[in-house]
């Protein structure tokens, strides 16, 4: 009995002491984190990234990118999807050459921009260098006048990409979407980019906005690619 109470004397006296309930102590909840990464990627040292991922000036590059409704969705940081997005899309563009960073631009650009169609800037389908001011300063404008609507045409997203790299030397691509395609599977999308890939060997970089896309995660994982998340 003396024990006993000891006992309970001592676990009294810890929780006066110490501030602490013994019994019960709350865990933190594990928050999902706002973006992350499957693959290796790094985005320091004053070089350009499209959300995250490396972009290398001196390439030929093409970003798909998704303009559907979805994409007015507030995201934890406030802001629409898409407006992170062109957030995104100006900061890697307007980021010039540091000591410490990137050499002179030598490549060039082109975006492809879907929803219920397709459009692409520039609209005359060649494509704009790294280093122009000029060519850079006019995408940026097209870019801030991008607005969310409609569906997301991604099979005929990828059909005008795969015109576009038979009459230029593509070397990466990177495709960024919130949903699932509407004009055709997710299926059909992995089957055809990768049937078209397979001798190109372009590197296709993929973000998934606002979830988990195992269709993006395969793309990147078969075609070389850097598979990103951002919530």
């Amino acid at each position: 009995m003396r024990t006993g109470l000891s006992l309970l004397l001592l676990i009294f006296g810890c929780v006066c002491v110490f501030g602490v309930d013994t019994f019960s102590i709350p865990r933190k909840k594990q928050e999902t984190p706002l973006s992350y990464d499957v693959g290796k990627t790094s985005s320091g040292g004053g070089k350009s990234s499209f959300y995250g991922i490396p972009v290398n000036k001196n390439e030929k590059i093409i970003f798909i990118i998704d303009l559907s409704g979805s994409m007015g969705t507030q995201t934890p940081e406030g802001l629409s999807r898409i407006e992170a997005m062109k957030k995104e899309l100006i900061s890697m563009l307007t980021l010039r050459p540091q000591k410490s960073g990137e050499e002179t631009a030598r490549g060039s650009f082109f975006l492809v921009e879907y929803e219920s169609s397709v459009k692409y800037f520039p609209p005359e389908k060649s494509l704009y260098p790294f280093n122009s001011i000029l060519h850079v300063e006019t995408a940026l404008r097209h870019i801030e006048k991008l607005t969310a609507n409609g569906g997301t045409s991604m099979g005929a997203a990828w059909n005008a990409v795969f015109g576009l790299t038979d009459e230029n030397e593509i070397n990466t691509i990177f495709f960024l979407t919130d949903g699932e395609p509407t004009d055709c599977t997710e299926a059909d999308v992995l089957r055809m980019v990768n049937a078209w890939n397979s001798k190109r060997k372009i590197q296709i970089n993929c973000i998934a906005i606002g979830r988990e896309s195992n269709l993006l995660r395969r793309l990147a994982k078969e075609n070389r690619g850097v598979y990103r998340v951002r919530m």
